[in-house]
């Protein structure tokens, strides 16, 4: 089962890649310790045996697996009356469970299932089944386990892989080649370029479709070209997250200036508004007859003094309205010594303990 099998077909020999037939077992005698497998080919035209393998799980766990290079990267979830958890078409895999003291597998009993250079499981009903595919395309039910590029690779359509599109030509500079003892598939190739940051393209390095040869963004361009071979261009890392950054720090910065305009505003506001009253003061000071001095009471460590812009000998003081309304308790009704014609008149007391009476005009005072 390891072996490719080959169908002779007239005069004609006709290779086929690895493929399971009708009454054929996946599983493993427990007395010889045979696997019974499917190997891949390591490309269409290399019958060798190739990256991935398909077969019953060894530990015992009633369900197939997928290796590639000896790693799992699917299991299909226990056989539980006739089928799989992750799998979708039964009609592909139409298999009876078998254990008992010498051998524990699975009998096939449908046409046939192809296990390709690519990972890829096929059968009757043309569904390819592969875990190297997008989201939307994924055909299995779950059970994936491949392993995961660096995050340089990760597109922002939330793809796990970055796709490549296939142009026939050359590059105008030769690229770096694995050696050929690692035994490459063109598959292996992609990771191997997935893996690479700097890799834009990769292709196979021999004619018969195995090896791996892969280019850096330093290197020169690709060429078209009908003589060429086929080379795998990586698509560009998605710019959709950054596009939304972009647009959410230019709405930020925007909106940043936006209030810190309207801060500066209102500060300027403030600052104009109390340009406005001093003129006003100094207004009526001149009104007055500059025989009036502005004062406020204030607070020191030592006690209570009460503070005068000039000479304390002047006839009149005033008074800001914030030091009225700290001495009337805000023009209590309590301190209300009475009502006139012009208005209401408070008691009051001054920081300094100066009691005061304060005539507080209506607004229809004249």
């Amino acid at each position: 089962m390891d072996q490719p099998i080959r169908i002779l077909c007239g005069r004609a020999l006709v290779i086929q890649p690895t493929r399971l037939l009708w009454g054929m077992k996946l599983g493993i005698n427990k007395k010889t310790g045979q696997n019974w497998s499917l190997t891949s080919w390591r490309s269409y035209h290399q019958p060798a045996l190739g990256s991935f393998s398909f077969g019953m799980d060894p530990n015992n766990t009633k369900q197939f697996v997928m290796w590639w290079k000896g790693d799992i990267i699917w299991t299909s979830g226990e056989w539980y009356q006739g089928s799989f958890g992750n799998l979708k078409d039964l009609l592909d895999f139409n298999f009876n469970y078998t254990s008992n003291e010498n051998e524990t597998y699975f009998k096939y009993f449908a046409s046939y299932i192809n296990l390709d250079p690519e990972g890829t499981v096929n059968g009757i009903s043309g569904v390819l089944y592969n875990c190297i595919s997008s989201k939307d395309q994924l055909p299995f039910y779950g059970g994936c386990e491949i392993p995961s590029p660096p995050q340089c690779r990760i597109g922002g359509d939330g793809n796990k892989f970055l796709t490549s599109r296939n142009e026939t030509g050359k590059m105008s500079a030769e690229g770096f080649k694995f050696e050929e003892g690692e035994n490459l598939s063109l598959i292996d190739c992609w990771m191997k370029c997935m893996k690479n940051c700097s890799c834009v393209a990769y292709s196979y390095a021999y004619v018969d479709g195995t090896g791996c040869e892969i280019w850096s963004s330093d290197t020169e361009k690709f060429v078209a070209s009908k003589d060429g071979r086929p080379i795998y261009l990586l698509t560009a890392k998605s710019n959709e997250k950054r596009n939304i950054w972009i647009v959410i720090s230019t709405v930020g910065g925007a909106l940043a200036i936006l209030i810190l305009c309207y801060i500066c505003h209102v500060l300027w506001r403030r600052q104009k508004a109390k340009v406005h009253k001093r003129r006003n003061e100094n207004k009526l000071l001149r009104e007055i007859g500059g025989n009036a001095t502005t004062s406020t009471v204030y607070e020191t460590r030592k006690g209570k003094v009460h503070g005068i812009d000039e000479k304390t000998n002047h006839e009149m003081h005033l008074f800001s309205i914030e030091c009225i309304a700290k001495a009337t308790d805000n023009f209590s009704s309590a301190n209300k010594l009475g009502q006139g014609g012009d208005g209401p008149v408070y008691k009051g007391k001054l920081m300094d303990g100066q009691e005061i009476a304060v005539k507080r005009l209506s607004r229809s005072s004249g």
